[in-house]
């Protein structure tokens, strides 16, 4: 795919795996709507790349999702790409947590891209042409204590991308799902929640967000689609933590 001139909407761009992305699709010529809440870290995008539009955003606002769709469409005149990165976890066993947290998690991780692809698959089947990302996690082949709501969210995001990939056969459509170790220098580990950790240090199939960027980048360029695996030994840990039914501490 020439991501020179595509129009890509990523969400979660103001920080993190989500920002990275956005600079290395801008650096390659593509023209990015970036979605978060901070909209002094969009404008600091915006001054920095002249083909970068920043929209504050709320994803667990459903009425967010439609606005992205529409603004995408109407600014930039098209969509080639979605990115669906935006996600975060709150920890903590099921108890612990406020019903507010875990729809807060189930909200933003599985049903803002799960809206997001929804009304994009109206453009994309039109012009039968697009790619859609979900990023997702490891986590969704074991049990982790504490991320209870997270782990279901992002496995009922799987499941849903999973299927969509194969509703797609047949299309010009490409779903590319992306399944993450832990990766450092994102803010995943600031949620208060985790704070009873102290000064941890990565433990799992761990990756840094420059690699996790690169390699999605890549995939794209060369019109991947099905899982991608980062670290790739990830996928080893997807055939044989569900037959060994465990539950692992962070």
């Amino acid at each position: 795919m020439e991501l020179r001139g595509s129009k890509t909407i990523v969400t979660g761009a103001s920080k993190g795996i989500g920002r990275r992305i956005a600079e290395l699709l801008l650096e390659k010529g593509a023209v990015v709507l970036g979605v978060a809440r901070s909209t002094e870290k969009l404008r600091e995008l915006e001054e920095k790349y002249e083909n970068f539009h920043g929209l504050p955003c709320d994803l667990s606002d459903l009425q967010c999702c439609h606005t992205i769709i529409d603004t995408a469409l109407r600014e930039m005149g098209g969509l080639d790409i979605l990115v669906n990165n935006a996600g975060f976890a709150v920890y903590g066993m099921v108890w612990e947590q406020s019903w507010k947290d875990i729809e807060s998690q189930v909200m933003v991780n599985m049903v803002s891209a799960m809206c997001l692809a929804r009304k994009a698959l109206d453009y994309m089947l039109e012009k039968n042409n697009g790619t859609i990302v979900f990023i997702l996690t490891g986590a969704v082949f074991a049990s982790i204590l504490g991320l209870s709501a997270y782990g279901a969210s992002k496995s009922g995001l799987s499941y849903f991308a999973e299927t969509l990939r194969h509703e797609l056969d047949g299309t010009r459509i490409r779903i590319l799902n992306v399944y993450l170790g832990e990766v450092t220098g994102t803010e995943f580990f600031k949620n208060p929640g985790f704070k009873r950790m102290g000064n941890r240090r990565c433990k799992y199939f761990c990756t840094t967000v420059e690699t996790v960027a690169k390699r999605i980048v890549e995939a794209l360029e060369k019109d991947s689609e099905g899982r991608l695996y980062i670290p790739r030994i990830l996928w080893l840990a997807a055939k044989i933590a569900p037959i060994l039914d465990i539950a692992v501490g962070l």
